[in-house]
């Protein structure tokens, strides 16, 4: 989409108006913050679970990754060269679902070793 942004002019002008209408509702800098400070509480909780059941019978490789995405939208959230894209708003949507479906994927591989 980014690359299209460049190329297109009704791509560019959807971005930039759909940018604007997320970043005015959904992603302002008090719900930005929220988002850091969640996603970096995730991440250091997923950290305490993968080293308390480290060794034991009950690991759960998949715990990792929701630490992943917790760093990949901390980083994104973080820096401002990210919020010039035009496709700010999407990639940082895609970042929160894939946290979510890691944790799901995480709690159901729990689920199934018991």
């Amino acid at each position: 989409m980014e690359k299209l942004a460049y190329k297109k002019a009704g791509v560019n002008h959807h971005l930039i108006f759909v940018k604007n209408r997320y970043m005015k509702t959904y992603f302002t800098d008090v719900n930005l913050k929220i988002i850091f400070v969640i996603s970096i509480i995730i991440g250091i909780v997923c950290i305490i679970l993968f080293l308390k059941n480290f060794r034991s019978k009950n690991y759960n490789p998949y715990i990792l990754n929701p630490v992943l995405w917790s760093f990949v939208i901390s980083v994104f959230v973080l820096f401002a060269g990210f919020k010039k894209m035009y496709a700010y708003p999407f990639f940082l949507m895609v970042l929160l679902i894939n946290m979510i479906v890691s944790i799901i994927i995480s709690y159901l591989h729990k689920k199934t070793i018991r």
